[in-house]
């Protein structure tokens, strides 16, 4: 359901898509910083692997913006 709404939100408002998005990815990577800190590497690989799926989102749905001829005076 969450990317199905991120996806309308790209669609409808790329500006804010982006900016949640990357904030997202800002606040996992804290917490991976923080879990490698103390060493649960059970959370690490959790928390990593999210990351890398949400930043692998955030170029996905970047491509397609540019794709559609979206550009930045256009947001």
């Amino acid at each position: 359901m969450g990317g199905v709404a991120l996806g309308n939100l790209w669609d409808t408002h790329p500006r804010l898509a982006c900016g949640l998005q990357t904030a997202a990815s800002i606040v996992m990577a804290a917490l991976l910083i923080g879990s490698l800190v103390q060493r649960n590497w059970g959370y690490v690989a959790v928390v990593g692997v999210f990351l890398v799926l949400e930043v692998s989102s955030l170029l996905v749905f970047t491509r397609e913006a540019k794709g559609r001829g979206w550009s930045r005076s256009s947001w």
